[in-house]
């Protein structure tokens, strides 16, 4: 049993029942690092295919943990998914960026567990918590290769835009990379 740090909802997508959890702590650093070490290596791997330069994981990585109070509330939220038996099989992580603003970052599905719209929920989610915060705007960005993604993105109306400001990624990197947008409604 996972030990409960947050609000959680157990939720049927296809066949399968997950429970998704908004985390104010994490309690499996070495499951969300092995995950993590997972998704930058397919993302390095769609740089690498952009033509993009090649870099290793712990370049872009670094020290997760240095970071992660920004994704934690009151101003982010870390959302994970697990399977009933416990294993974590999906996260995305989301930090404001602005008094009205915040950054979708890091999503991530083991793919043993795609294809049924775990993706999609997580996504949601965390537009869901950013209504609720009261901010106005989504940004994110992705490698121009990631088309699921920007498939994924595009269907829940984010559109193109250019670097946004707050973008912590090296810029050098903007050639291989797609910036997104979403609006809330007012």
């Amino acid at each position: 049993m996972v030990p409960r740090t947050g609000s959680f909802r157990k939720v049927f997508i296809g066949n399968m029942l997950y429970t998704i959890e908004s985390v104010t702590s994490v309690q499996d650093k070495a499951g969300l690092e092995a995950m993590l070490e997972d998704y930058m290596t397919l993302m390095l791997q769609k740089l690498i295919s952009a033509g993009g330069p090649e870099l290793t994981v712990g370049d872009v990585l670094g020290d997760i943990w240095s970071d992660i109070d920004k994704y934690m509330p009151p101003t982010g939220r870390l959302v994970l998914a697990r399977q009933p038996d416990g294993q974590l099989v999906g996260c995305g992580f989301m930090r404001q960026i602005g008094p009205d603003a915040g950054e979708l970052k890091r999503l991530y599905v083991r793919p043993e567990t795609r294809g049924h719209g775990l993706g999609r929920r997580l996504v949601k989610i965390r537009m869901d918590e950013a209504r609720t915060m009261g901010w106005n705007s989504l940004l994110v960005d992705t490698f121009q290769g990631n088309t699921e993604m920007l498939a994924l993105y595009k269907s829940l109306g984010f559109y193109e835009i250019p670097r946004y400001a707050e973008n912590a990624n090296d810029p050098s990197l903007d050639p291989f990379l797609v910036y997104l947008r979403y609006d809330f409604d007012a």
